[in-house]
């Protein structure tokens, strides 16, 4: 009799969703992020409250455009956007104060954990800041939702250990901009145990998941 293996379907989880999964403190909380997950159905634009300000961010640095082109963003948005849309270009400008800023295409990158997770890390923006290339993350959340060392490190953990389609350069930079703030976090190096806790977190996550 021929025994047959059915290879189990990869999962594949945006980076945000995985690093809210991870900070979740009980099993019942993790097990009710995957419920919300499962039941978000398929991406729509309308459900992604900054896609606007990031397509516009990119915009103004692929076309070499003024960053005021971010502010007549505010008379294109729906209204409940108007307030978290000020203050957010607000501090990317902010951020970019003083500085000499060029664009390049950012690669896609995933990480893959030891048991198949797929982890989609890409960075949305690509820049040279002062002749240094980084690869950067953005990080918008409210006033409820902070970042700090406990969703930071793994957020840079996993851009250093993601996987590009095309190569790098050696001294390039990774990075997470909290937009709220106007402060950019910069990955140094892999931190053994940090990576260690993503890979059993993948696994508990895809428990969760086929269960």
């Amino acid at each position: 009799m021929k025994i047959t293996t059915v290879e189990k379907e990869k999962l594949s989880v945006g980076l945000t969703q995985f690093i809210d999964f991870t900070v979740r403190q009980t099993m019942l909380a993790k097990m009710n992020k995957i419920t919300e997950i499962k039941n978000q159905g398929d991406y729509h634009p309308v459900k992604d409250h900054w896609k606007q300000l990031r397509e516009r961010i990119k915009l103004c640095y692929e076309k070499n455009q003024s960053l005021e082109n971010l502010d007549s963003l505010l008379t294109e948005v729906h209204e409940r956007k108007i307030n978290s849309y000020t203050q957010a270009i607000k501090a990317f400008k902010k951020f970019t104060r003083k500085k000499e800023i060029k664009w390049f295409d950012p690669p896609k990158s995933l990480w893959t954990s030891t048991n198949g997770l797929v982890v989609r890390s890409s960075p949305e923006l690509g820049l040279i800041i002062d002749g240094i290339p980084h690869l950067i993350k953005l990080f918008f959340k409210g006033n409820t939702e902070k970042i700090n060392e406990r969703n930071i490190q793994p957020i840079l953990t996993l851009m250093l250990e993601a996987q590009c389609n095309d190569p790098t350069p050696s001294n390039i930079v990774y990075a997470v901009l909290n937009v709220k703030t106007a402060k950019l976090h910069v990955a140094t190096q892999t931190d053994p145990k940090i990576l260690q806790a993503l890979q059993l977190e993948a696994q508990t996550y895809e428990n969760i998941w086929r269960n």
